[in-house]
């Protein structure tokens, strides 16, 4: 989580500081193009209505302007896009890997989940019981890291840890926050948002990174989990 986010927060950090010298050199790159139409006689061909050199280069100016005002745009835009797409898939990452936590935590439930679920007679061949059940229950945990949505993955969470007292902070768990989240980051994966402006980007962010500070604080109320501070060290999973 925390090297991911250090990837999210370096890209738009230096996206940003660095947007003054990109219009400088992006406006310059776009009126010399413009230029270049203008002196071939280009851009009065493909402009409607031009009467004079002096119109031509109001129109040239206009032109260069909306350039780098789009071409601007397209880099903020990717930027946020971009950003989405990591952050969610930083949330459901670690939602897949506390899900598998639990079937150690909590392998009741996952008894109960899986215990109509139809076996290949092939897998009780030389194995007991209880190794014939935790492969079931890692095929289940697997298909559902898989397949699942955040949402999905949240409701599952909740119903295996079963949290008792509200947070104690002011977030709030919110499905149908999730649900537009994960909405915004298929529209940009399938290229219908790729491009455009991300409503309200910094609040999903800090609403993904908050969600998974929620389910983690769920994770060690619930189960006791805690963070390895060696095995950070050690550059290996907590």
């Amino acid at each position: 989580m925390a090297r991911g986010w250090a990837v999210i927060d370096s890209l738009r950090q230096v996206a940003f500081a660095g947007m003054p010298h990109a219009t400088a050199v992006v406006d310059a790159r776009n009126r010399l193009l413009v230029a270049d139409m203008v002196s071939s006689g280009q851009l009065e061909k493909f402009i409607i209505g031009v009467e004079d050199s002096e119109q031509l280069q109001k129109t040239a100016d206009w032109l260069s302007e909306k350039l780098t005002e789009q071409a601007l745009k397209n880099a903020s835009y990717s930027v946020d896009a971009a950003s989405l797409v990591f952050a969610h898939t930083i949330l459901d990452d670690a939602l897949s890997s506390f899900i598998e936590i639990t079937s150690e935590a909590a392998p009741a439930y996952w008894q109960h989940r899986v215990e109509k679920k139809s076996i290949e007679l092939g897998m009780l061949k030389d194995r007991s019981w209880d190794d014939v059940l935790k492969m079931i229950i890692q095929k289940e945990i697997a298909a559902i890291g898989r397949n699942d949505s955040l949402v999905k993955k949240s409701e599952l969470l909740h119903a295996v840890c079963k949290p008792k007292a509200a947070p104690r902070n002011e977030y709030r768990f919110d499905a149908a926050t999730l649900l537009q989240i994960d909405k915004d980051r298929q529209d940009i994966v399938h290229g219908d948002l790729l491009g455009g402006e991300i409503v309200e980007i910094e609040t999903k962010l800090a609403y993904l990174r908050e969600t998974w500070n929620y389910f983690f604080i769920m994770m060690h109320e619930s189960f006791g989990l805690q963070i390895d501070a060696a095995a950070i060290a050690d550059g290996k999973h907590p």
